[in-house]
């Protein structure tokens, strides 16, 4: 999955899905090529957005971020650089899911539920 302008080579791979449970995003490649190539700069990046039933008819949402890299001045580069930026964008970006979880009504979750049990093979109100 790109992760920037085609000449980055930053991309990530899917490293597990699970439906309506989680997402794990890896990348070995979000450093420059020429980093990658002239100075044996290395990078294992993962994110991980978890989805845990409180079974209360809530869901937390999990955002996990974890990077190992080196040499050591790839390590610290990313400690000093990028990692406070990636703060401010998780930040945003949990709290635009929040806006958009919250904008849910209990009418949108009926009609899920409603057009899951239309859908289901053995449901009695299946129409398979």
């Amino acid at each position: 999955m790109p992760d920037g302008a085609p000449e980055t080579e930053c991309e990530f791979v899917v490293a597990e899905l699970e439906e309506n449970r989680q997402l794990v995003l890896h990348s070995t490649r979000h450093l420059p090529p020429s980093w990658r190539r002239d100075h044996g700069a290395w990078i294992d990046w993962s994110w991980a957005f978890v989805l845990r039933d409180l079974g209360d008819g809530r869901t937390r949402f999990v955002f996990r971020s974890r990077l190992r890299a080196g040499p050591w001045w790839v390590a610290a580069a990313f400690w000093a650089l990028i990692i406070p930026a990636d703060v401010v964008m998780a930040q945003q970006m949990l709290r635009g899911v929040a806006v958009r979880a919250e904008r849910t009504t209990d009418a949108d979750v009926a009609a899920v539920r409603s057009a899951r049990a239309v859908t289901t093979p053995g449901s009695p109100r299946s129409s398979r």
